[in-house]
């Protein structure tokens, strides 16, 4: 994770150095933003991995629960927030903020100790007997069975 954020944070400071010294390219804008998703598309998988050697097994539930709380609040403020700030300042200060962010939330998940030798006990997967039981479940109900067929 703290990779992650960290990679994002250098593309964020960047792309603020280079909308300080004049208009990048789109191409360049472009790279910067497929390094910033990239970062979270490894942060959100850490982080849900991480939950459950944080949290104690009976408040899973409910971690989840504010986790996804908490990811659809940023979801919906997030673009209100960057146009309120767009309104208020230049693009400049607003990567500022966000590289400041960025550090912020690299500066705390650095005090967080995670085990390394946590081992998680899961079954050998099931692949085979999955589907079998899934292509079950469809034949069994008429109204899975025409959704299946209709949308395939």
């Amino acid at each position: 994770m703290i990779i992650a954020d960290l990679a994002v944070a250098a593309a964020s400071l960047i792309l603020g150095i280079s909308f300080f010294f004049g208009k990048p390219s789109l191409i360049f804008v472009y790279f910067i933003l497929f390094i910033m998703a990239l970062g979270e598309t490894f942060h959100k998988p850490a982080l849900q991995a991480a939950i459950p050697q944080l949290v104690p097994e009976g408040e899973l539930t409910k971690a989840g629960g504010l986790g996804q709380m908490v990811s659809s609040v940023c979801a919906m403020a997030g673009p209100m927030l960057g146009a309120l700030l767009m309104s208020i300042t230049s693009l400049q200060y607003i990567m500022l903020v966000d590289i400041v962010g960025a550090i912020l939330a690299v500066s705390l998940l650095s005090m967080v100790k995670i085990s390394r030798n946590t081992a998680i006990q899961s079954e050998r997967p099931r692949i085979i007997e999955d589907m079998k039981q899934g292509i079950r479940a469809i034949r069994e109900n008429k109204l899975l069975m025409r959704m299946f067929f209709r949308f395939l």
